[in-house]
């Protein structure tokens, strides 16, 4: 089985500023978020944790560990969208453009171009490459820390060969920080 947890909040969460690749930390609530999650995890039979390699989460997976003591791998395919020159800037601030297709929750290729963000299909290919690898190696119980637009896409890898407009149904979804998603990888 694998579990699948979102990183506590962050003081990026909480200004409203998009993240993708760019560090921001955990706030109280975040670290709290962390250890109640430890509460739900450390009665699961995990064995391993695989954690994006950005800060906030993994400070959220050491938090995790300090209960668990399993070996953590920190991949860099398990980092959000890049948001290109947008990171750091207020949501409500995003260029016309990109918030008009963002409330259509897909944004073109040319948008992602022309702010060097990464496209839903480069994120799909690094899920995939992780799903594909993950299932070569492992058949025990592991934790995957990671990051809300990730986790959507890497939902979707699990269960789906490619990538389609399907991403964005109520069978997907962003969840919250810290909370954990269970499926079945194999």
């Amino acid at each position: 089985m694998l579990y699948i947890i979102r990183h506590g909040e962050t003081e990026w969460n909480v200004e409203g500023r998009c993240q993708g690749w760019s560090e921001s930390h955990l706030t109280q609530k975040g670290i709290a978020q962390a250890h109640l999650a430890t509460d739900e995890v450390a009665k699961l039979p995990i064995k391993h944790i695989y954690c994006s390699d950005l800060i906030r989460a993994r400070d959220t997976a050491e938090i995790i560990n300090k209960t668990l003591q399993v070996k953590i791998t920190f991949d860099k395919r398990l980092r959000e969208f890049s948001s290109g020159t947008l990171e750091g800037t207020l949501s409500a601030q995003f260029p016309e453009e990109v918030r008009r297709e963002r409330a259509k929750r897909i944004t073109s290729q040319e948008i992602c171009r022309k702010y060097g963000m990464e496209t839903r299909q480069d994120v799909f290919d690094r899920a995939r490459s992780f799903v594909d690898e993950l299932r070569a190696k492992h058949s025990d119980d592991a934790l995957i820390v990671s990051h809300g637009g990730f986790i959507t896409i890497l939902l979707h890898a699990i269960k789906h060969q490619k990538l389609d407009n399907k991403v964005y149904d109520d069978e997907f979804y962003i969840p919250e920080n810290a909370s954990i998603v269970k499926i079945n990888l194999f």
